[in-house]
């Protein structure tokens, strides 16, 4: 899937996708059950499927460790918030790759005083969450029939140019104007365990609570986006007792 948002000025929003079914069986993995007031299996602890956050801005903190951070301009991409459900992402190979606030894993949008055209382009597909910040005067330069508030009807998988990003683990800051940041989802349709390959072996997440339930990614395609950088390291993943499994993106484009 190929989500797409214009803005002139980008800075205290929220720009994100929900399951149909999390309107009424929500997030928040760490919610306990004993808190459901409704039922253990229609609650926002329980029935977790699918919410995935593009760009989020921290909505705690008026200083500079929290929300008002560099103006509020942080905004941070999520991949764990419907764990061991339908849409269940992973770990990685460091371990944190699910993003989250606090995490290396934001854009920097425009100063709150500043007019900035951005456009964020968010692909979906089977190994995670693409997502490209491309500047908007020239957008057709780096994604063809893509411009600042028209996109053609049909558009190619995936931009013509690779991100800039140079830093590994790094956020999207002001140092590069084209750039990229990612998020994986889990691969495989089975939870294994200690001794098996599986999504255990590869770091998917899982609230205990809940069990495995099912993996929806299973039946996305891979859309073959762009890895960073140029001539980076493939993330390897081994949390279980069997043999690593070497993945499809670069350990520099995990966050920390």
């Amino acid at each position: 899937g190929l989500f797409l948002l214009s803005t002139e000025q980008s800075w205290n929003l929220a720009f994100y996708m929900l399951n149909q079914l999390t309107l009424d069986r929500g997030p928040a993995v760490e919610y306990p059950s004993s808190m459901c007031k409704v039922s253990n299996s229609n609650c926002w602890a329980s029935g977790n499927a699918g919410e995935m956050d593009f760009l989020e801005n921290p909505w705690a903190g008026n200083d500079n460790s929290g929300g008002a951070a560099d103006d509020y301009r942080r905004m941070f991409s999520t991949q764990f918030n419907q764990v061991g459900r339908c849409f269940p992402g992973q770990k990685g190979q460091l371990g944190a790759s699910g993003g989250g606030f606090g995490s290396t894993n934001y854009f920097l949008g425009s100063p709150p005083d500043q007019a900035q055209p951005w456009i964020w382009a968010v692909v979906i597909d089977a190994v995670g969450f693409t997502m490209y910040r491309i500047p908007g005067e020239n957008a057709n330069d780096y994604w063809p029939g893509l411009n600042r508030k028209t996109a053609e009807c049909t558009l190619q998988s995936k931009p013509s140019v690779r991100p800039k990003n140079t830093k590994a683990n790094s956020p999207c800051d002001d140092s590069i104007d084209y750039c990229a940041l990612f998020v994986p989802n889990c691969p495989v349709s089975n939870w294994g365990g200690d001794n098996a390959q599986g999504a255990k072996n590869q770091g998917c997440w899982l609230n205990e609570q809940q069990g495995w339930c099912s993996n929806w990614w299973t039946m996305f395609e891979d859309t073959n986006q762009w890895t960073w950088p140029e001539n980076g390291t493939k993330a390897v993943l081994h949390y279980a007792n069997t043999d690593p499994v070497t993945q499809k993106w670069n350990v520099e484009m995990e966050c920390v």
